[in-house]
């Protein structure tokens, strides 16, 4: 869960957070003039408080880089505002994030009859904690780190001196992307990915880093479905058969920023331009029998053999 004192010092840049019970006031105002605008009687009727708090609220926001304007007596979110809220992508999570908990704020009475997501990652708040440290001061990390995969013994292994550039949550995990000076040959940059429910061990080092200036981390994801980049392999123009109705849900929640569809009475075709992956595989496989895989002829060859590898266990 979000700490939701941070949350303003986060939104607007100021560099102390406010008290919870006034982010969380502030946060439900601001909630409800980002719907739709309102009158001076309709705010002092909703929230139960005077004409002076609305303005008090309005002037303490604008302290803290919020605008909201007064149009013909309606009060509103100015554009520069929503465009604050909206076009960060952690701003934005951060406001639905918390507008859920709002909504859900209150209402033990349905505990049992509201059901979350876990992450299991977020068991381990203190790495993330460390983590968003280390970045934010770009001090170097050192941890161990367990791989589930191809590592019967479960062994560690150790990482010295990594340099945490970005995070990033993806299927209920949180994610870390670090520089290392561990090369597997002369290809490889050193750039590795790791889940944070499999590192333990993890302190600050005092030794310190510069981020490289031409990275973006929303560049090193963008040509890739999730955690795994392919940097190795090809950009690919993929196109995909989905049955008509199974396409409802791939077109309602895209596998990619780069979705596009064409659409015929009984399926659909979606076109993909990224860098296929295990885990992009992973979600076309998660289809099942409602999609079929057209081109590029690699991509499909790889898809039967992962199809037939499936078969061989059921023979």
């Amino acid at each position: 869960m979000i700490d939701r004192k941070s949350y303003f010092c986060i939104l607007t840049k100021t560099q102390s957070a406010m008290p919870r019970q006034t982010s969380d006031r502030y946060h439900k105002f601001l909630a409800r003039l980002i719907k739709q605008p309102y009158d001076m009687d309709e705010l002092t009727r909703h929230f139960k408080v005077n004409r002076r708090t609305i303005y008090r609220w309005i002037e303490a926001l604008k302290d803290n880089d919020i605008e909201i304007i007064n149009t013909r007596g309606k009060f509103s979110l100015s554009d520069a505002s929503k465009e604050l809220i909206f076009n960060n992508p952690l701003n934005k999570w951060l406001f639905n994030t918390i507008s859920l908990m709002n909504l859900l704020d209150g209402r033990e009475a349905l505990k049992d009859r509201i059901l979350l997501e876990h992450i299991p990652s977020s068991n381990d708040k203190d790495n993330l904690q460390v983590i968003l440290e280390a970045m934010e001061k770009n001090q170097r990390i050192r941890f161990q780190y367990t791989k589930y995969y191809n590592n019967p013994d479960h062994k560690p292994e150790l990482y010295e001196s990594a340099e945490p550039y970005c995070v990033k949550l993806f299927e209920r995990r949180w994610y870390v992307i670090c520089h290392t000076h561990k090369k597997a040959n002369k290809n490889d940059n050193g750039m590795r990915t790791f889940s944070l429910d499999q590192i333990s061990a993890l302190k600050l080092q005092k030794s310190t880093f510069k981020l490289p200036k031409d990275f973006s981390a929303e560049d090193y994801f963008k040509d890739v479905y999730g955690i795994t980049t392919g940097m190795n392999g090809e950009l690919s123009t993929i196109k995909v058969k989905v049955a008509a109705a199974r396409a409802n849900y791939i077109r309602a929640l895209p596998l990619h920023h780069s979705q596009e569809e064409e659409q015929y009475d009984e399926y659909s075709i979606f076109t993909y331009k990224l860098r296929p992956a295990n885990d992009f595989y992973q979600a076309l496989l998660h289809e099942g029998e409602f999609l079929e895989v057209l081109e590029p002829a690699e991509v499909r060859d790889a898809m039967k053999e992962k199809i037939g590898e499936m078969m061989k266990r059921y023979d």
